[in-house]
């Protein structure tokens, strides 16, 4: 997907209910609360691209882990989310 993304220029929306997967695959994550669906917060990703060349290394980056535990106890704290 970010191979295909960055080869071709353009923006790609890409829904997910994985944490890590939005946090590898985006520059913004945007959490939405549970229906009614609204925006409950744009995050911006400042991991460095490209990303699919150490997939390891950014999986143990301290910002990679903060933003995935961001998102968790923003999801967490939701009314309806599984916890």
């Amino acid at each position: 997907m970010l191979r295909i993304q960055h080869r071709e220029k353009k923006t790609a929306i890409f829904v997910t209910h994985s944490i890590d997967e939005a946090v590898f695959l985006g520059d913004r994550v945007v959490v939405f609360t549970h229906r009614p669906s609204r925006v409950l917060e744009i995050i911006e990703n400042p991991l460095p691209h490209p990303r699919w060349e150490n997939v390891e290394e950014l999986r143990a980056d301290p910002v990679f882990a903060g933003l995935r535990l961001h998102i968790a106890k923003l999801l967490k704290g939701m009314p309806g989310a599984a916890r």
